[in-house]
């Protein structure tokens, strides 16, 4: 070996020598992503930390790479070779993170789908619409239904009658019978009324069935003023359970936009399928061009486009 070869292995061995150090940093952020659980909002957070630490590590590398490698392009080879040696923990343990990542995200939404879809199930269980409530015919038909709705009411689970939507359909539903109810008790009070006053014409004067027939209107208009305040006060407490329903889909929507943001992004690719039929313009052949292409929306023959996600 002559004394130039030499020197030129001796400055070699110094400069792979200078980014070596690297690899005990990239080992330990391997170690660190395979270690990395993701299975909370607090987890998914600290591997989202831990990747950019990864990606911030990874350009130092290269940085570094760059700056030999411009001063010592004999040396290029065995840097890039070290350099390669070095990225692939990295790289091992970004793919790892991201897999972890996007298995946890796709869990959740699974839980978030199966929830809402349970809910609706519940929801339609306690609902009674108007039109269902025209079936009762009597007073006793309504009482037994909104017994029936208190039962199935109380039968759930302490924390789903808790639930704003839940609560909501079940407190209409018992508005509604209580309407309907109210509104056959008028019925039947003014049969009676009509029976009764058609029984006193007979026996009393016109006078004292005049009189009589003011007093019963008194009444009924009472128990119509008690009605229209019982009516008032359930409408109230309508609004104020669809107001809290209203607040629990806000908080909800508002915790879906705060949850951790991972990069994940659906990415473009394409394959050269059949070089020969591929058009002139594209044929020498140019990535670039035919990237371009296809961002513009044009489709090109002989290549494959398809699209995948991405950490």
């Amino acid at each position: 070996m002559s004394t130039d070869e030499k020197a030129l292995a001796v400055v070699q061995e110094k400069m792979v020598g200078e980014i070596s150090p690297f690899l005990i940093k990239s080992q330990d952020l391997k170690a660190r992503a395979e270690a990395q659980t993701v299975t909370n909002e607090r987890e998914a957070a600290a591997a989202v930390a831990l990747k950019k630490e990864i990606t911030g590590h990874r350009k130092l590398v290269q940085d570094t790479r760059l700056d030999i490698t411009r001063q010592f392009d004999e040396v290029k080879k065995a840097i890039m070779t070290k350099e390669a040696e070095i990225l692939l923990p990295l790289d091992e343990g970004q793919t790892d993170l991201g897999q972890k990542i996007l298995t946890y995200q796709e869990e959740q939404e699974r839980i978030a789908r199966e929830e809402r879809e349970r809910v609706e199930k519940i929801v339609l269980r306690v609902t009674l619409s108007v039109s269902d409530t025209y079936r009762f015919k009597t007073v006793d038909e309504v009482q037994d239904e909104g017994e029936r709705f208190k039962k199935l009411y109380g039968e759930l689970k302490t924390e789903d009658q808790k639930l704003p939507d839940v609560k909501a359909a079940f407190t209409v539903s018992i508005n509604r019978l209580q309407d309907r109810k109210a509104y056959l008790i008028e019925q039947e009070e003014q049969r009676i009324e009509r029976e009764k006053l058609e029984a006193q014409r007979k026996e009393q004067s016109e006078a004292q069935a005049k009189i009589d027939a003011e007093k019963a209107a008194n009444e009924r208009k009472a128990r119509q003023i008690e009605a229209e305040k019982e009516r008032l006060e359930r409408e109230k407490q309508r609004k104020a359970d669809e107001e809290e329903a209203e607040a629990a889909r806000k908080k909800r929507e508002s915790e879906e936009k705060n949850r951790v943001k991972t990069g994940a992004r659906t990415v473009t690719k394409f394959e050269i399928t059949d070089p020969l039929i591929v058009p002139r313009e594209y044929c020498e052949p140019v990535e670039k061009l035919i990237r371009a292409a296809i961002a513009e929306g044009k489709t090109v023959e002989g290549v494959r486009v398809w699209t995948e996600k991405k950490v």
